[in-house]
């Protein structure tokens, strides 16, 4: 199998940085979540919808 293109091989790591930190970001809400921190709860969430919102923005671009 040849290799991707090294465009392929930086989206593709962009990807994977972009979904390590929505995992992060699911763990911390879980953790403040289950500690009452709702402080923390909140900054977290807002992360996680401001994350979500620019993926979302950016492919409208690319459905249209």
């Amino acid at each position: 199998m040849p290799k991707p293109p090294a465009y392929d091989l930086e989206r593709i790591a962009y990807i994977n940085v972009l979904m390590d930190g929505m995992h992060d970001s699911c763990n911390s809400i879980y953790e403040n979540l289950i500690d009452r921190d709702f402080n923390n709860l909140e900054v977290d969430i807002n992360k996680l919808i401001y994350t979500l919102t620019d993926i979302k923005e950016s492919l409208e671009d690319d459905i249209k």
